[in-house]
């Protein structure tokens, strides 16, 4: 994140902050942190406290554990480290990170936490719009994300297992980042397909049964959630190919119908109609959005009642489930324009 970022989130923050008559606001959610500050509060095995201050002028103030600030790259306008022993137990940690704040502030930890909490939905509606950073963290993962398909893809051979796929699409996106990334999903084979979610297992692989990769790649916070069906060996049926390029067909359907103004309820409905004329229906959501959470708005389902809007950044995802033929399902990530959609996964 630069500098310029910080200051234009912030900004806008600090205005809502102004419209409802707050002074400062705390920002524990590590998700929130790191979108206004650029710091990341996730670190493996360690419990530390800390948060982020941002009053009315939008001034930022990261105040966190001692161990933690030193070379933090934090783009806040302060850093201050709150000093203890590695022997002090959480409670004392509580009760120095509290100090600090009141300190800071002249307000206690439980005022700034509830007025934290009085621009959280704010907060949701300002992330619903991607901004330049937001579009560079999500195109990043998305390349990973091909990266890491490819490599499944190589070892989807009879013999192998669904673990294989796992771990070597694992292995590739760490080792083309240089970034702490994880790197998961579902990885489901043969009549596994059709439990439509399932981590992977021991299963070996059987020539020409149905792979589902439902690849998630999350960096700095943010999720990369795509999907795509293949056939073991390389071998399949002319059912097994028509049923895919039916499931792209609806889904570049969709993609055409999107645009700023339309409403998610109309996508899915549009989807499963289309699903209709082949004889098919998909159990589940057709899209949701992506960004800091798994699932964010819009939600493209039956009852949503969202709107798509200019930079919003979803998944289109279209599947069906037959006991007959297995499962199958494609999702790819998008954009939203001005006049339409713009896809920034290219997995194939």
């Amino acid at each position: 994140m630069n500098n310029e970022i910080h200051q234009k989130r912030t900004g806008a923050l600090a205005k809502t902050m102004r419209k409802k008559g707050l002074r400062c606001v705390l920002l524990e959610d590590i998700k929130c942190v790191y979108y206004f500050s650029g710091f990341s509060m996730l670190f493996p095995g360690v419990k530390e406290r800390g948060g982020l201050l941002v009053d009315a002028k939008g001034k930022s103030t990261l105040v966190v554990s001692a161990p933690l600030a030193a070379g933090c790259g934090s783009c806040a306008d302060e850093v201050v480290p709150v000093e203890h022993s590695v022997v002090e137990g959480q409670a004392k940690r509580d009760a120095l990170f509290a100090r600090a704040l009141k300190g800071l502030t002249g307000r206690s930890e439980t005022a700034l936490n509830k007025a934290g909490r009085a621009v959280g939905p704010d907060i949701a509606l300002m992330r619903q719009c991607k901004d330049a950073e937001d579009k560079r963290q999500l195109r990043r993962l998305a390349r990973l994300a091909r990266i890491g398909y490819k490599a499944a893809q190589r070892q989807c051979v009879s013999g192998r297992s669904e673990l294989d796929l796992l771990l070597a699409a694992r292995a590739a996106c760490v080792s083309a980042n240089k970034d702490d990334i994880f790197v998961s999903g579902g990885f489901m084979s043969g009549r596994r397909t059709l439990l439509i979610g399932g981590m992977a297992t021991a299963k070996k692989l059987n020539t020409g049964e149905n792979v589902v990769i439902d690849l998630w790649v999350i960096g700095n916070h943010y999720w990369s959630d795509t999907c795509r069906t293949f056939f073991v060996d390389g071998r399949s049926t002319q059912k097994q190919r028509e049923i895919l390029e039916m499931l792209e067909d609806v889904k570049r359907r969709a993609e055409r119908a999107i645009r700023p103004g339309v409403k998610a309820a109309d996508i899915y409905w549009q989807a499963q109609g289309d699903l209709k004329k082949y004889g098919y229906t998909c159990p589940h959501h057709i899209g949701h959005g992506i960004g800091l959470d798994f699932w964010e708005l819009p939600f493209i389902t039956s009852d949503s009642t969202d709107v798509f809007k200019k930079d919003m950044a979803f998944a289109i995802e279209v599947g069906v489930y037959i006991e007959k033929d297995l499962g199958f399902r494609v999702e790819d990530n998008y954009f939203v324009t001005e006049t339409g959609v713009r896809r920034f996964t290219n997995l194939t």
